[in-house]
């Protein structure tokens, strides 16, 4: 009996040793995308946006800003404060001229968003087809990103002392970390997002807009990710407000203390905390009215997020891949960025004609065009398998489409974002 025993022993031992180890299958979200190819379209942008880099003021809105964030002006600005505060600080640490160590400032804020942006559109493309490689999705993100940074909005906005730049990185950072929740499962990651949410509620105005599609996208993905859970759904949610309503916080209360030290003489005589607070939260609102252009803003909707929700959606039927009503659909999703990427009619720019430069509604255009360069890379697959010859001049003509956009954009907005009137201005003074 100890003998058969120990037979079954060392049978069991031997299997145990020639046993095949089974991996356990990575979700498709585990594959990052690679940071490589995310610095090298930020070195483009480097390129691009600090060739139009100036180290002297730039008059109109961007001087404006400036005098007022700086303590310039007689009546300090309310309205933006977490720039306000970067702002005199940047001033304090870096050497030289004001102007040109927030323009240097701007620059840094626009390629950080370049870089957020491309990871961004390269994970929408990721979640939306799990199935492609890694370099499909690296394309359709750097068509976006380059996209991004040759509109004229984007570029003025980075290249000049301005709050935006720092407020559209901010918020393009917190997008990120809400993919990266995604991507991680990890509450913690939500925590962040959640914080820096908070910031951006007292910083861009925008935020205010998108606080609700963002908290049902954030309360679907926590679902998802068997967060709320009913033994665990209240402290996750409630720390997950706290650390948003920390953040919220944590600008407006130096911001209030900041204003009320102020030298302006009207300030001083009405410097209560409650009331200098009540002061912000009205610049927060009225900053946020002003956003909304006053005429055209159902057509810029409709020139930005119906184009981009239609190839979200598209995106994920493969199926209409190379059948002729989607190829004329692409065809015109295709066209409609390059008409507001050279400032043609439909341009929200053009549309809106506002005193600031509008940049909000172009990261969806520049998503559009990074999704419409993916369906035409697929469609060009199919079509060559299948070697429709018939429709060689659509295949051929989008093919070389993309590369002479992304090339040529820069080339012709240029004129428009260079400094020379402003430098000659500035010799004159």
């Amino acid at each position: 009996m100890l003998i058969v025993v120990r037979g079954r022993r060392k049978l069991t031992a031997e299997k145990e040793r020639n046993r095949v180890p089974i991996r356990k299958k990575r979700h498709v979200l585990d594959e990052r995308i690679p940071w490589a190819s995310g610095l090298a379209v930020a070195l483009l942008a480097l390129i691009v946006l600090g060739s139009t880099v100036v180290v002297f003021p730039v008059a109109g809105v961007s001087a404006d800003l400036l005098s007022q964030h700086l303590w310039l002006d007689a009546m300090p600005v309310a309205s933006s404060p977490l720039y306000g505060m970067v702002a005199r600080m940047v001033d304090g640490l870096v050497p030289g001229t004001p102007a040109a160590a927030l323009n240097l400032f701007s620059l840094v804020c626009g390629v950080g968003a370049v870089l957020l942006f491309f990871q961004l559109n390269a994970r929408l493309l990721q979640t939306l087809c799990p199935a492609q490689s890694v370099g499909v999705y690296v394309l359709c993100g750097v068509s976006a990103a380059l996209y991004l940074v040759a509109c004229v909005p984007f570029w003025i906005v980075c290249s000049r002392a301005h709050s935006l730049s720092f407020q559209v990185f901010l918020l393009l950072l917190a997008l990120f970390l809400l993919g990266e929740y995604q991507r991680t499962r990890r509450i913690r990651m939500m925590y962040v997002f959640a914080f820096v949410f908070g910031i951006g509620l007292a910083e861009y105005p925008v935020f205010v807009v998108l606080a609700w599609p963002l908290a049902m996208l954030t309360l679907f993905l926590m679902r998802k990710r068997g967060h709320l859970r009913p033994s665990r759904r209240k402290r996750y949610l409630l720390t997950g407000v706290g650390w948003a309503l920390a953040g919220f916080l944590l600008v407006l209360i130096p911001a209030c203390w900041q204003l009320i030290r102020s030298p302006a003489e009207v300030w001083i005589q009405d410097a209560g905390f409650l009331r200098m607070l009540r002061r912000l939260l009205s610049a927060e609102l009225a900053q946020a009215l002003a956003m909304v252009p006053r005429t055209g803003w159902i057509l810029i909707g409709m020139v930005t997020l119906f184009p981009w929700a239609i190839c979200v959606v598209e995106t994920r039927r493969p199926a209409a891949l190379g059948h002729l009503p989607s190829l004329f659909l692409y065809g015109g999703l295709g066209v409609l960025p390059l008409i507001i990427l050279f400032g043609g009619p439909l341009a929200p720019a053009e549309v809106a004609r506002a005193g600031h430069p509008l940049v909000a509604p172009y990261p969806f255009i520049a998503s559009t065009f990074g999704l419409v360069v993916n369906y035409w890379r697929a469609a060009v697959t199919g079509l060559w398998e299948k070697r429709s010859w018939g429709r060689e001049w659509l295949r051929n003509g989008f093919i070389a489409l993309l590369p002479c956009t992304l090339i040529a954009g820069p080339l012709v907005n240029h004129a428009q974002v260079s400094p020379e009137p402003a430098r000659v201005l500035y010799a004159c003074a």
